[in-house]
């Protein structure tokens, strides 16, 4: 616009809806807001109206919206002044007002007219509002074009004089959120519907903007038909030939395996790995293909396939064909709906895999979160309920030779419908073997519907004590014969599960029994797992915590438990993760924390004796700690070899994750190892995360402070001699600091002082921007007043020790917006500084890592989160696209 701003009105708060004007002045490097046309008269307050733009007459138009149960259909003219915005003697004055107001719609402003344009949610009409003498509304009478909708967004086409609206959600039932795109052709008065947005699985409450120097729309953002957020970004490029492109927020192929759920998986017998496809994430649903080389250490690659190959899609029903060693899948939900299509991947020995299409748009409804298994002897594929917006029991088979469906009638008593459950072909019985899944409540029964003869149901469920909780959107993973089947967390009513089972099918009723004692502290929702040509499962992705994962493990089934596997090169991103400056091997070294949404149990190492420094993983033997964030992690150099001490973490979001012990990572070059480490059990610092520790000059480790197993902050220490691993819990004099977690803390040992310092944190209410001293020679706790500037109040910040001038430096943090404040304490003159470095800086952070390297006397600092604590409103920062974590060096 003229003035380079972006106008916002209105809308809701967390403190209620408002009716306030603001400015964000877009000029680069100085940014800022200001509170615009505040004087009466104002426009009620509401959301969901539309303020479109006219720059000729540097003006905003706002119609429409919604008001405490009430649909408003005033019209209001905001002039843009700079210095007099207001809002003029009040509302509009029009003639032929659309009737019942109109919220959830969507505007555009066309300039060549000085017309606006409406397209309302209830009944998809178009209307128009010219700024003649007397401002007047026309309905215009349009044939065909989108369906009724809400929040869909529009931009204005000057090029093609069209109004391009996206996307929304069904007006009526079923409220499905929509991924099409549609043009209205101002001068003729026509609709043209232009590409849907590919693998998308539809949004609503989006934003779009028009891009003039690339002529396209630029869309962010929004919920699916699940509400679940996401912040892609859409690219529709609006000149011929009209299409979507690749987005600038495309992930790499470096990136690994993007985080997903409900994807199809299977282990191809032929080639000794394990094959993924498609799945959903972030409102995407996707068509890629995957493989984990199981023939040693590896990563997810991604995986290239001949012919026509399956539309993108999530929650396919899907099953392997172990005499022909293919995968096979039917349906699901794709970006358009449920699908009834079926397609099979042939895996060749060492050949490139193909795609076939088999049928599609006959027998079974289009459904999602069916089940897929193969009958061996009849070279049938069976399909068994599922969900096209009923939950369903129905039963059908398609021979795969000649592909005809036919739907079966069984005799006996049927299961209740069932939706997210699993099915097996048992070879030996003769049978398919129906288990667990909702039906309107969760289950834990198992059916078997005899394959012989006349079809017969058969509830075969075990009469053990011991069986799985109920649960659906579990992982099944059977064997080649049917007879034995691993059953992997799953929801039960909300509540995530982490454990796993094995369903024994070698008796005619079904047996159960627990696999090992272990459990995903994460818990899981559609996930997948397959067995591999070794007998191991292979277990991974699924939804978590609001997010989707990506994270890999291998669960020896006769030894277990499960172990994290399939890491990328470098880690993608970094946030709570333990991490600490090894100066013999000049090299920072990072374990676990959270990566794409999940806790992880990866070990990284940053080159820093190279001119460029470079992550790569770090092999160690030894069992690991497992997947971990918010534990300590520091460098033992007393040891030999040296070493790192990790203690204590969590496992998970979850609480009752949180652990007690202490691991030490060998670091003898090219022979790294973990140990567990078995200290003393009296007086021990018991289960806590987010605590900090230090190591001290007289060969000690020192914990402080944290968050225990029942969720209590804490502000105790504990030492460890590190040479007979004894704890001891300190008693200590003076006023001790308040209860914390996520706070900092350094060894101060310059200059004859023998003291941890320890820096802000919060009690789960207060973010405390004070600074403590714990003498180490009376164990006296004092609170230093430094003068000069003070950080703000944060957690999740970090402080390094610069011995070169004695200096104590703290970076970033949450309050609970992220902060990119940068100060250092003179640790011999007790005075603040705040700095300000010349040149790129990193962004605003928290829950990230730094280290000081003492060689090449620099700080440096990595990952983390940027945007608000809230889960909904935080990126992981990371750089090259999202091929690795952002990493930045700074020398004072």
């Amino acid at each position: 616009s003229v003035n380079n701003r972006m106008i916002v009105f209105g809308g809701e708060t967390n403190t209620g809806v408002v009716n306030d004007t603001w400015a964000l002045d877009l000029t680069a490097g100085v940014e800022s807001w200001t509170a615009i046309a505040s004087a009466a008269p104002l426009p009620e307050v509401r959301t969901d109206g539309t303020l479109v733009m006219d720059t000729a007459n540097q003006r905003a138009i706002l119609y429409g919206g919604y008001n405490a149960g009430k649909l408003l259909d005033d019209t209001w003219v905001l002039d843009l002044t700079p210095g007099s915005e207001n809002w003029g003697a009040g509302a509009l004055t029009t003639t032929g007002t659309p009737a019942g107001g109109s919220i959830a719609h969507c505007s555009v402003f066309d300039p060549i007219n000085s017309e606006m344009y409406v397209f309302r949610a209830l009944d998809a009409q178009i209307w128009k509002l010219d700024f003649s003498a007397t401002p007047t509304w026309t309905n215009l009478t349009v044939i065909g074009g989108p369906t009724a909708r809400r929040y869909p967004t529009a931009v204005y086409d000057p090029v093609a004089h069209a109004m391009v609206i996206h996307g929304g959600r069904n007006y009526f039932s079923p409220m499905a959120s929509l991924n099409d795109t549609w043009s209205y052709d101002i001068a003729l008065g026509t609709w043209n519907q232009l590409p849907s947005e590919p693998n998308s699985a539809g949004r609503y409450w989006h934003s779009a903007v028009y891009d003039n120097t690339r002529q396209q729309m630029v869309i962010l953002g929004g919920r699916n038909s699940d509400n679940e957020k996401n912040n892609r970004i859409g690219v529709l490029k609006l000149t011929a030939p009209i299409a979507w492109q690749a987005p600038p927020d495309a992930r790499p192929v470096s990136a690994g395996l993007p985080p997903r759920s409900g994807a199809v998986i299977c282990n191809d017998f032929n080639n000794n790995r394990i094959v993924m496809f498609g799945g959903r994430t972030d409102g995407n649903v996707l068509s890629d293909l995957w493989m984990l080389d199981r023939t040693g250490s590896s990563t997810w690659v991604p995986l290239a396939a001949n012919g026509p190959s399956p539309s993108a899609r999530a929650f396919a029903a899907h099953t392997f064909d172990f005499v022909n060693n293919r995968l096979i899948l039917f349906g699901g939900e794709g970006a358009g709906g449920n699908m009834n299509d079926v397609w099979v991947l042939d895996l060749p020995v060492a050949g490139t895999p193909t795609w076939s299409f088999i049928i599609g748009n006959s027998g079974p409804s289009q459904r999602r979160f069916a089940s897929a298994a193969y009958d061996s002897s009849r070279n049938n594929l069976m399909i068994y309920g599922g969900d096209d917006g009923t939950i369903l029991g129905d039963v059908w088979s398609l021979n795969l030779a000649a592909p005809v469906w036919n739907q079966l009638t069984p005799g006996g008593v049927p299961p209740v419908n069932r939706r997210g459950h699993g099915s097996v072909y048992d070879s030996f019985h003769d049978r398919l073997v129906v288990f667990c899944g909702d039906s309107g409540g969760v289950r834990n029964d198992v059916w078997a519907l005899s394959l012989g003869g006349s079809p017969t149901w058969t509830d075969i469920s075990s009469g053990q004590p011991t069986i799985p909780i109920q649960r659906w959107r579990f992982s099944s993973s059977p064997t080649s014969d049917g007879r034995n089947v691993y059953m992997g967390c799953g929801d039960l009513n909300g509540s995530l599960l982490g454990d796993f089972w094995h369903l024994d099918l070698t008796g005619v009723t079904a047996a159960w029994s627990r696999v090992g004692t272990f459990l995903l502290h994460t818990g899981r929702i559609d996930p997948v797992g397959a067995l591999d040509s070794a007998g191991k499962l292979v277990f991974g992705t699924g939804g978590y915590n609001y997010k989707y994962t990506k994270d890999t493990y291998e669960i020896d089934l006769g030894a277990p438990p499960l172990v994290p596997i399939a890491f990328t090169d470098k880690p993608v991103n970094l946030t709570y993760s333990q991490t600490a400056f090894d100066p013999v091997g000049r090299r920072m070294i990072a374990y676990g924390g959270v990566i794409d949404g999940a806790p992880s149990g990866g070990l990284w190492q940053l080159d820093l004796d190279s001119v460029s420094p470079t992550w790569s993983q770090l092999a160690a033997t030894g069992q690991s700690p497992g997947p971990l964030m918010g534990a300590s992690f520091v460098y033992d150099g007393s040891s030999s070899p040296p070493r790192m001490l990790l203690y204590g973490g969590r496992a998970s979001a979850l609480p009752g994750s949180s652990k007690l012990d202490l691991w030490a990572l060998e670091l003898d070059p090219g022979n790294e190892q973990w140990i567990k480490l078995n200290p003393t059990v009296v007086n021990n610092p018991y289960d806590r995360f987010l605590h900090t520790a230090v190591i001290d000059g007289a060969g000690h480790m020192l914990v402080m402070g944290g968050r225990n197993f029942w969720q209590n902050r804490l502000n105790d220490v504990y030492q460890l001699d590190l040479n007979t691993l004894t704890w001891t819990a300190v008693s200590t004099s003076g006023t001790p600091p308040t209860i914390r977690e996520a706070h900092s803390a350094i060894y101060d040992g310059l200059g004859g002082r023998n003291r941890m310092i320890i820096h802000g944190g919060t009690d789960g209410y207060t973010y405390f921007n004070d600074t403590w001293e714990l003498d180490l020679n009376t164990m006296t706790w004092s609170q230093l007043t430094p003068s000069g500037p003070t950080p703000a109040g944060t957690n999740f910040h970090t402080t390094v020790l610069d011995p070169d001038t004695g200096r104590m430096l703290l970076y970033g943090g949450s309050n609970p917006v992220s902060t990119d404040q940068f100060f250092s304490l003179d640790l011999a003159t007790n005075t603040w500084t705040q700095i300000s470095p010349a040149g790129p800086a990193p962004q605003s952070r928290w829950g990230h890592a730094c280290i000081w390297d003492s060689v090449a006397h620099r700080m440096v600092l990595v990952g983390g989160y940027t945007g608000d604590n809230n889960p909904a409103y935080r990126a992981e920062l990371t750089q090259e696209g999202g091929a690795e974590v952002d990493t930045w060096f700074w020398r004072g």
